[in-house]
């Protein structure tokens, strides 16, 4: 297979895997490779995490859900919380722990997450129950932009906990300093661009990303 300089050895071997993985795949495995397309920048450990809102039938797109997660789980460094499902959807927490506990870990965050009513000086883990009892709960957890790599400034600000204007839109609510979270918003872009034209490039012409 074709080696791009565009992607780590890491990276390089978990799309590898889910080429394979896909090729191998009997049913019509598009809707698989619009997913992993969705979560590249959390496959590759730029993006903390991700929130999607999926179908739950058991069959979509002629893949089931069950393979979906089979591919994501077995191929790559990605976990997975399913938080709910509601009429005929289901909303899917993507995140990669490693990341995810680096933001956690940051003594800012964790400081403003105890005063949303997070646990203090908790695992990693009781901090993922949590957010999971939040986002199950009638009133949404806009805090999640932490959890989701925004830069705490822009996620205060969206919650009135600074005095920060608010200055640009750019996938969420930007205050304060623009270019801080212009060049997050572009780490973002890039590695799942990576992961984008190395699939594309593996897959070749059997589905294509566009």
């Amino acid at each position: 297979m074709k080696n791009l300089t565009y992607c780590d050895n890491r990276l390089e071997k978990q799309v590898v895997n889910f080429a394979n993985y896909i090729g191998n795949c009997k049913d019509n495995s598009e809707n698989l490779v619009l997913l992993i397309d969705r979560i590249g920048a959390t496959i590759a450990g730029v993006k903390p995490a991700e929130l999607l809102n999926l179908p739950s039938n058991n069959n979509c797109n002629n893949i089931s859900w069950e393979n979906c997660k089979d591919c994501i789980l077995k191929n790559s460094n990605v976990k997975m919380q399913v938080v709910d499902r509601c009429k005929g959807r289901r909303h899917v927490l993507f995140y990669h722990e490693q990341e995810l506990k680096k933001v956690i870990d940051q003594s800012e965050v964790a400081e403003f997450l105890s005063e949303l009513g997070y646990p203090v000086k908790c695992s990693f883990e009781d901090y993922l129950e949590h957010l999971m009892v939040r986002l199950n709960s009638d009133e949404f957890p806009h805090e999640i932009g932490i959890f989701l790599g925004y830069p705490l400034k822009d996620v205060k600000g969206y919650l009135g906990k600074n005095n920060l204007k608010h200055v640009h839109s750019n996938g969420w609510k930007v205050y304060g300093n623009r270019y801080v979270s212009q060049k997050k918003s572009e780490s973002f872009k890039e590695a799942r661009y990576k992961v984008r034209r190395y699939l594309n490039a593996l897959l070749e012409d059997r589905l294509q990303i566009n």
